[in-house]
């Protein structure tokens, strides 16, 4: 990755929350450590996409800055499903791959910006940018996104696919949906179906994980818990427990 740290010219003092979501654990770290020069008393939290209730875990931060390449998800749809909750916290997007490949796509998702990863210091200018309310050019801000998305014209949901998605956004099981409400987990997956058909962005995710900016993450469970890697504001690696 292409870092400037010898010759950068700026530091930001603020000790921001910064979330990092990318599959790939090294390219994260080596991202991480080139922000680190740009950010010095920033916290940076790492998932890789795959964690239960990701978007829980996202509350908070000042800013995400989302990979475009999730395994089997992708930077637009949790994009989409956080944007479609929260009118405040910034989407970054970075990529290995062509900006152009995904850039309108991200826009439509509300995303704030997006830049290939390798460029260090331009994702850190553009990072400094979306935590002070500014987004690159051609893309909207938080609130501008979220405000397009309630405007926008939507089918209305039957009163059976509201319980659905209500239960869903709640629980993110499919299986606890069809208990709940004494229905087939097939049916509940052909409503969810329904609703992405019916509502625009929602049918750009696969309401895979649920987000409630009001409801604080839940306890960590006790067991099996996989470990995520996080880099803090004194430079040391450590671990947090994931639930």
């Amino acid at each position: 990755m292409q870092t400037t740290k010898d010759s950068h010219s700026w530091t930001d003092p603020t000790a921001w929350s910064f979330v990092v979501m990318d599959d790939d654990a090294w390219s994260a770290k080596y991202l991480i450590r080139g922000l680190r020069d740009f950010f010095p008393h920033a916290t940076f939290h790492h998932y890789d996409g795959q964690e239960r209730n990701v978007m829980e875990r996202c509350h908070g931060a000042d800013a995400i800055i989302m990979d475009m390449a999730l395994g089997i998800h992708n930077g637009v749809e949790y994009c989409a499903q956080l944007r479609y909750a929260d009118n405040i916290t910034p989407v970054l997007g970075i990529t290995s791959f062509l900006v152009d490949d995904y850039r309108q796509s991200f826009i439509d998702a509300g995303g704030q910006g997006l830049l290939h990863k390798e460029h260090i210091e331009q994702v850190a200018m553009a990072l400094r940018a979306v935590v002070q309310g500014q987004p690159m050019d051609g893309f909207p801000t938080p609130a501008q996104a979220f405000d397009a998305l309630i405007q926008s014209e939507q089918e209305p949901l039957t009163p059976r696919e509201q319980q659905v998605i209500d239960e869903y956004r709640h629980t993110g099981s499919a299986e606890a949906v069809a208990q709940t409400l004494h229905i087939a987990v097939a049916t509940v997956h052909k409503h969810l179906q329904n609703i992405r058909r019916k509502q625009p962005f929602t049918k750009k995710s696969t309401i895979e994980f649920s987000y409630n900016p009001d409801t604080p993450p839940p306890p960590p469970s006790v067991g099996s818990a996989p470990m995520t890697p996080i880099i803090d504001a004194t430079h040391r690696w450590h671990v947090e427990e994931e639930h």
